[in-house]
């Protein structure tokens, strides 16, 4: 699953890991197509084996979407 994925190979533990992970979906070069070839998918891709870059990125900002306003550093 993505959520498996975030966490046994992005290595997502804090919240500071699921913001760089999101914050992939802000650069200007990213597409949510599968073969999206900005740095960041090609990096997850190569560094982490990752098949879908672009579904775990959405699934860190799902995760930091959940964070209530006191410890949202998106506020």
């Amino acid at each position: 699953t993505v959520s498996r994925c975030l966490l046994k190979k992005h290595a997502v533990r804090r919240v500071r890991d699921a913001e760089n992970a999101a914050a992939c979906l802000q650069h200007p070069d990213h597409s949510a197509l599968t073969n999206c070839r900005c740095t960041h998918c090609v990096s997850a891709k190569a560094s982490f084996s990752c098949p879908w870059p672009h579904r775990c990125f959405e699934c860190a900002q799902a995760l930091l979407d959940t964070l209530p306003p006191k410890w949202d550093p998106q506020q």
